[in-house]
């Protein structure tokens, strides 16, 4: 399992599958689960660059046995949009993550 440490994100920015890796690992470790979900993105209307822009979300949905799902998105819409649709896109990865392990 990996950590979120601040060398972790200046390595490689707030928004990146590292992240949210280390926050799925977190959240897990945290709170005692078996399942945990990190996510981190750029809703907007700022902050967007060329290499990430508005709309740019990383999820990671990770388990304490090592299992682990990790996506990057480009969602579309305003900030709403974008942060309506980052919490579907979590729960379709965490009912996959669900499924494969029955």
């Amino acid at each position: 399992m990996s950590a979120w440490t601040p060398k972790l994100m200046a390595r490689y920015g707030a928004v990146s599958t590292e992240v949210a890796e280390a926050l799925a690992d977190g959240a897990a470790e945290r709170f005692g689960a078996e399942i945990g979900i990190g996510i981190t993105g750029i809703a907007g209307p700022d902050g967007g660059t060329k290499e990430k822009p508005v709309g740019t979300v990383c999820f990671s949905v990770s388990s304490r046995d090592g299992r682990r799902i990790t996506r990057t998105t480009r969602l579309p819409g305003d900030r709403a949009d974008v942060r309506d649709r980052s919490t579907t896109v979590a729960m379709h990865l965490l009912r996959r993550f669900a499924r494969r392990r029955g």
